[in-house]
């Protein structure tokens, strides 16, 4: 059933974004040694300034907060359990991407993660979109472009550091 009153949305959107946020947490604790790590690294000419991504993920997060949230104030979310698995599930991955890269130091295994995570984002954008949650695949977007500018990065990572986070 659909949210029809605005207490009923709003509770649907707050617990969205806490889910959201939840994950992002996570990957908050993950990247604690991020700055650490990213100054050792030899990085492409067209790697990011470091400070640019704190905000361009709280900007990313809140875009999947409510994109989550559009969804489940549908009045049919229940029955695509498989979108629903597609947000935790690339969340999750999300989040396991930090951990990988600046806890664990692998950035082989950051890269694997990195590559499903894309391919289920993209998943998520095509059910989203074929299913009519358009709002919700155009609020992803932004999110799929900058996973793959990290998979592109993540990968040149990997192969210009070879002694450091389990380069070839």
């Amino acid at each position: 059933m659909a949210a029809d009153s605005p207490w009923a949305q709003l509770k649907i959107y707050l617990s969205s974004f806490l889910f959201v946020f939840f994950f992002a947490a996570i990957a908050s604790v993950g990247s604690a040694k991020a700055p650490d790590i990213y100054s050792t690294l030899l990085l492409p000419d067209w790697a990011p300034n470091p400070t640019l991504f704190g905000p361009v993920w709280a900007c990313l997060y809140v875009s999947i907060g409510i994109s989550l949230g559009i969804f489940r104030s549908s009045s049919h979310w229940r029955t695509h359990p498989l979108i629903a698995s597609l947000f935790v599930a690339q969340l999750l991955l999300n989040a396991a991407w930090s951990w990988f890269f600046f806890f664990d130091e692998n950035v082989l295994l950051a890269l694997w993660d990195i590559m499903i995570l894309n391919v289920l984002v993209l998943l998520l954008l095509v059910i989203l979109f074929r299913r009519g949650y358009k709002i919700c695949t155009f609020l992803l977007l932004p999110y799929f472009c900058w996973i793959f500018f990290a998979l592109l990065l993540t990968t040149s990572i990997w192969l210009n550091n070879p002694p450091v986070l389990g380069g070839v």
